[in-house]
């Protein structure tokens, strides 16, 4: 399942100095997996703009985030990161590198995964002495 976002803020506040611009230098789409839906995948298409804006004598670029739906860099959703590094419903707290193969030759919560997702997520989510 596919859904089309996007976004219609003015303004957006660089997350490095904090300056807020309304100056649109560019934009692209952007897919980001998330939770599945009645059993099927759910990927969401957002198109965001990239904006500019001037501090001090240089010039920097940021891409505008939407709250609770998009972090810099991720290709998830933070409610699917969640899922995965094992606070969503179904995980362990602890998994070993094991189940975690055993998990990932199918989906999990309808997401196709591999182990190279799932043990990082793992060790993120263990508890250590």
């Amino acid at each position: 399942m596919a859904l089309t976002a996007r976004t219609v803020t003015r303004e957006a506040t660089c997350p490095d100095c904090g300056v807020v611009s309304g100056r649109v230098h560019g934009g692209y789409r952007r897919r980001l997996a998330d939770l599945a839906a009645a059993g099927q995948e759910v990927a969401i298409d957002l198109v965001v703009r990239r904006f500019s804006a001037r501090r001090l004598r240089a010039v920097c670029t940021f891409v505008e985030q939407v709250d609770g739906l998009t972090e810099r860099f991720a290709r998830r959703t933070p409610r699917l990161r969640r899922s995965l590094a094992g606070r969503g419903p179904g995980w362990p707290r602890i998994c070993p590198s094991r189940r975690a193969r055993t998990l990932c030759s199918d989906s999990y919560a309808g997401f196709r995964t591999s182990s190279s997702t799932l043990r990082p997520a793992c060790l993120a989510s263990m508890i250590l002495p």
